[in-house]
Order: structure tokens, then C-alpha cells, then sequence
């Protein structure tokens, strides 16, 4: 597949993509693995500390006057999302 796109190898090809100044050069420091369980747990503890909060999302618009324009920033009415 490289060489139908035009590559000798992964390298010249990641060359290509991926700008040299945004690459790592060194191995990616990891924390060890966890079991599922404890990654479960983790993520438990991360999500509890979520607020549950009222969401507007589809509670409809309302209107916002629009200054100036012919009457005077009177009358005439644009509708906007505040999604």
C-alpha cells in the first residue's frame, strides 16, 4: 500500500504527513496499564465529580430587537438561536 501511494516505508510516508516540528522524537512516557476494574473505578471517580445541570437545549427561541434600520431600532425583530 506504501508503495502505491508513492512511499519506500512508514517513515517517508509520516515524513510527508506530519510536520516534523509537531512529531514526538523520543519514546511516549506512559503511566503502567490498569485492570479494568480499576479503570472503571478512575473513571467513577472522574464522572462523580460531574454537575448535573438544567439544559436549554430545545427550549425554543425569543426575540432580540435590532437597532436601527428604517423604524428606528423599533418594530422589526430578528429571531436568533442561542444554542
Amino acid at each position: 500500500m506504501l508503495r502505491t501511494c508513492g512511499f519506500k516505508d512508514l517513515e517517508e510516508m509520516t515524513d510527508a504527513a506530519v510536520p516534523k516540528h509537531i512529531r514526538l522524537h523520543g519514546p511516549v512516557e506512559l503511566e503502567p496499564a490498569k485492570s479494568e476494574s480499576e479503570a472503571l473505578t478512575e473513571l467513577k471517580a472522574i464522572a462523580g465529580k460531574n454537575k448535573v445541570l438544567k439544559s436549554l437545549i430545545g427550549m425554543g427561541y425569543y426575540e432580540t430587537g435590532e437597532e436601527g434600520g428604517k423604524e428606528g431600532g423599533r418594530g422589526r425583530k430578528i429571531v436568533r438561536n442561542e444554542i
